[in-house]
């Protein structure tokens, strides 16, 4: 098994994803959407793709999001496992046929999500922990699709997450992230916790609840289904 990541900010990476590739001896190459010379992989030089999040929109006007999409779409069509997180599921979901929107509001911290047993079914759990963290003012609008079931609902956002068929994942939220990835979060985007909301929850927080709440169970339960078959 071979995997490619696209990465859309310095600070954000593959976190407890890597952790578990490491683990399975699972070798992963990497475009970094932040380098002025990345480049795209050719579609047969990897086996299943990644795709993370950032701080742009999926409907920003930049040709290299659009490129994005099309080696998404390629990768989908030719039945490779594909996982998208945030941003990312967000861009499966465009590919897909849905589409994306602000808010109204942001969602930043720790927040409940309600899984739908769709998804439990999908991941052969009976539980999933409701905690979850978030960070993020932009929603996925998913196609009437039988193939597309949603994930999970939290108070803030009704549309946590997808699945499409057996080998596609769109999460919003971010299972994949441990202390060290929040803490670049919390130094890189401070300013949105400091404009406030409803759903945002201050800094202290945040801290309070990195240690009772991250887990690597969930993300490694999504990584065994869809890339370890």
């Amino acid at each position: 098994m071979r995997l490619h990541g696209f990465i859309h900010e310095r600070f954000e990476k593959l976190a407890f994803i890597e952790t578990w590739t490491k683990q399975q001896g699972i070798e992963v190459s990497f475009t970094f959407m932040y380098e002025d010379n990345s480049t795209f992989p050719d579609i047969n030089d990897y086996d299943g793709l990644i795709i993370m999040g950032g701080t742009m929109s999926t409907n920003d006007d930049l040709e290299w999001i659009r490129t994005e999409r099309a080696h998404i779409q390629a990768a989908i069509e030719t039945g490779k496992p594909v996982l998208g997180v945030c941003f990312g599921s967000q861009q499966i979901a465009q590919v897909l046929g849905g589409s994306v929107g602000p808010m109204g509001q942001k969602e930043i911290g720790f927040h409940d999500i309600e899984f739908t047993q769709d998804f439990k079914d999908f991941l052969g759990v009976s539980e999933i922990p409701a905690k979850q963290f978030h960070w993020h003012g932009e929603r996925v609008f998913l196609p009437e699709s039988a193939d597309v079931k949603l994930i999970g609902k939290s108070a803030c956002c009704p549309i946590q997450g997808f699945v499409h068929g057996d080998n596609v994942v769109g999460i919003q939220f971010h299972p994949e992230m441990g202390k060290a990835t929040i803490d670049e979060l919390l130094v890189n985007c401070i300013q949105e916790i400091e404009e406030g909301g409803e759903h945002v929850q201050t800094q202290a927080q945040i801290e309070s609840l990195i240690e009772p709440h991250v887990t690597t169970d969930l993300i490694y339960a999504i990584l065994q289904k869809i890339f370890k078959k």
